[in-house]
């Protein structure tokens, strides 16, 4: 087997590109939270900015949503289209993002009357994840 054919040396070379493109974002670094926000439901919303596309471009979409809004309410009643053009045409499905975004917060707030996922604080694993899951327009990875 060749050098060049080294699948870990390929690995190296492929992480090193990507990490010079893209920069390098940790784990788990989430954008900062506003202050009224629900930990929960600011996590769901970061998720499905990071939904099929990279961390820094879900925190810089991040950062251009909470410069657009004035809470995650306000998020939840704009038009699809508002919410593209806040997201950028760049950000990957942001159609698609922003259709299902919308329907998943109304029906948070539909079923709880509340734009807050708070209650889910002391469910059960299984719980927490099955109100999750039946969520209108919420993909599997948030």
């Amino acid at each position: 087997m060749s050098k060049s054919a080294d699948p870990a040396k390929k690995l190296a070379t492929l992480l090193k590109s990507l990490k010079s493109k893209h920069g390098v974002v940790e784990p788990g670094e989430l954008p900062d939270r506003p202050d009224d926000a629900d930990p929960l439901l600011h996590q769901l919303v970061y998720s499905f900015l990071l939904w099929e596309t990279t961390a820094n471009q879900a925190l810089a979409a991040h950062k251009r949503l909470l410069s657009a809004v004035v809470d995650y309410n306000e998020l939840r009643i704009c038009l699809a289209d508002d919410i593209v053009e806040i997201l950028g045409d760049r950000l990957a499905l942001a159609r698609d993002r922003a259709v299902r975004l919308r329907a998943t917060l109304n029906e948070i707030y539909d079923r709880e009357h509340a734009l807050s996922l708070a209650h889910l604080v002391g469910a059960g694993k299984r719980d927490a994840r099955q109100y999750i899951e039946t969520l209108e327009g919420c993909p599997r990875f948030v």
